[in-house]
């Protein structure tokens, strides 16, 4: 049950969880921090719920298009610890090249949304994918490695021990690079991330 009108977009296709979408400035599938054309996406699970707040309601008010700006230095934590992960991609922020949204646009208090509220809301990231079609896709956490295999198709089965592949989608091909959360990682296996990122960038 999506509900639109001019003051206030609101998704209700999870309140059976709890979860209900409402902002006065985006639609769900227009819910980016930085710039949606940028050609490097970095995809979350779900935005983290501010502690005064009850739902996902103007979370970040009409400052998701210059949330990079102000050289990183008021953005949230979990975007600076890209910055342990490869320099060039966090300067890429502040520079319109690198963009990043979550496949749950609902805000919660956990990480562990569930694999309905996850179905739910894939349409929106598909529309987003498909709409802006990014050249490089990096996944943040094992959740959403794993329903971006389900979107962006491998061109052939993974045996597990990949760490990124190229996929399609209406045959458009993407890169997709698949890490564990970066917030949890040690800086060896973020370097190693970084590293990758980094040779697809110079690309």
């Amino acid at each position: 049950n999506r509900i639109m009108n001019k003051s206030t977009h609101i998704c209700n296709l999870c309140e059976n969880n709890s979860l209900t979408f409402e902002s006065k400035y985006y639609r769900p599938e227009e819910y980016f921090e930085g710039n949606p054309k940028a050609k490097v996406w970095i995809i979350g699970l779900n935005p983290k719920l501010d502690d005064d707040k009850k739902k996902h309601t103007d979370q970040k008010k009409k400052d998701l298009r210059e949330y990079f700006k102000n050289n990183g230095k008021t953005i949230h934590s979990y975007f600076k610890a890209f910055k342990k992960v490869s320099e060039q991609l966090f300067d890429m922020f502040e520079k319109d090249e690198a963009a990043h949204t979550d496949i749950v646009k609902c805000a919660t208090n956990s990480f562990n949304v569930g694999k309905a509220v996850i179905k739910n809301c894939q349409p929106y990231l598909i529309e987003q994918i498909k709409k802006y079609q990014p050249d490089l896709i990096i996944c943040n956490g094992a959740a959403v490695c794993e329903t971006i295999k389900s979107i962006v198709k491998p061109k052939k089965e993974l045996n597990g021990l990949e760490t990124s592949y190229v996929g399609s989608i209406d045959n458009y091909k993407v890169r997709v690079v698949l890490s564990g959360f970066i917030g949890q990682i040690d800086n060896y296996a973020r370097r190693r991330l970084g590293k990758e990122i980094e040779q697809y960038l110079n690309k």
